[in-house]
């Protein structure tokens, strides 16, 4: 479908967008084509597959020839109404929804958002995959990496391909979990923007920043620190000075935990890359592969090693954290120590 925003009561047809859905499986065109069009597909089912493909194209029955039509009636409507194609700017879709937006988006010049794309090379040309190299930024696509209908991008990073964060599907119940990632309530979008949670890392900042806050409150409202104002029992001022800096402690242990595991499962995600690799292009050396990935922007540093860089960061924060709930609960013991030393001394004076 194509959509316009409303903009002070009326259409904003300088704002078009374009939605695509995913594979209906009623509709015997989805079919055809995710079994003929898809390169995935393909290879599974073998050559008869390709073949079919072109004759499905010829019979108009596969939804890229669809799209096309799609698209051109938009424009028409658009051009009766006094606007044109430039009106278009952007276009989203799901599972062979995706495919159909990046082929039409790569021939259009578009922007494009996708989520679990299948992958439709199969049907762009030299000039539309030039387009998408040199202009990767209109070109997003969120995937997950057990989905193996929209994983192709491990290899391809066709445009700008995020691997993002997967959450239970309600529809991944059963045998269906097995593509669980591919259902687009496996997303997390952030409430506040829409926008989809990409950083693998916000989660730990949200919980640093806390422990941070928690910290500087403790320390700025002067709970426990200042002697003249300690009024609980010495024992039970100690336990409670304990245990919040324990507590403190046994959380920041287990951010720097995963921390290290987010960095382990990138070097095997990495390792993962280059063994697929592999299997499809066999023909070439581990050096010409090394080079191909690299050209496609997937390297050790674009895939592990900013990721080691930004773990560190906030492992060394987490541990900064830790030494300062450390100093805070030393300092409190001294205080509550002379607040008993007084008291001692105050008891002997007046010969309690």
């Amino acid at each position: 479908m194509a959509v316009a925003p409303y903009k002070h009561g009326k259409p904003d047809y300088h704002n078009v967008q374009i939605a695509i859905a995913g594979t209906n499986f009623d509709d015997i065109k989805d079919v055809i084509t995710d079994a003929t069009q898809i390169p995935e597909s393909r290879t599974i089912i073998g050559p008869s597959a390709y073949v079919y493909g072109i004759v499905s194209n010829a019979l108009d029955h596969s939804q890229f020839t669809s799209a096309d039509r799609f698209y051109n009636e938009t424009v028409n409507k658009l051009e009766s109404k006094g606007f044109s194609a430039s009106d278009i700017k952007h276009g989203t879709g799901h599972s062979l929804g995706g495919a159909l937006i990046f082929y039409l988006a790569a021939k259009h010049h578009f922007s494009m958002t996708t989520f679990s794309s299948a992958d439709p090379r199969s049907n762009l040309n030299d000039a539309d995959l030039a387009y998408i190299k040199n202009h990767p930024e209109m070109f997003k696509d969120y995937y997950h990496k057990s989905d193996i209908i929209a994983n192709w991008q491990m290899i391809a990073q066709l445009g700008k391909a995020f691997s993002v964060n997967e959450f239970s599907s309600k529809y991944g119940k059963g045998i269906m979990g097995m593509i669980n990632g591919h259902f687009i309530d496996s997303y997390h979008f952030e409430k506040k923007t829409g926008q989809v949670d990409t950083d693998v890392f916000n989660t730990f900042d949200i919980e640093l920043s806390s422990i941070q806050e928690e910290y500087k409150r403790l320390k700025s409202s002067g709970a426990l620190t200042n002697a003249d104002e300690i009024m609980l029992d010495a024992s039970v001022a100690t336990e409670l000075t304990i245990a919040i800096r324990d507590v403190a402690k046994e959380i920041l242990d287990e951010i720097i935990k995963k921390l290290h595991k987010v960095v382990r499962e990138q070097e095997k995600y990495w390792q993962e890359v280059k063994e697929k690799s592999m299997m499809v292009s066999s023909q070439l050396s581990p050096d010409e592969l090394i080079h191909c990935l690299n050209e496609g922007g997937a390297n050790y540093q674009s895939m592990v090693g900013k990721y080691k860089e930004d773990a560190n960061q906030r492992i060394t924060k987490a541990k900064d954290l830790k030494n300062k709930f450390e100093e805070w609960a030393s300092k409190v013991q001294q205080g509550i120590e002379k607040v008993v030393q007084r008291d001692s001394e105050l008891a002997k004076d007046f010969n309690i």
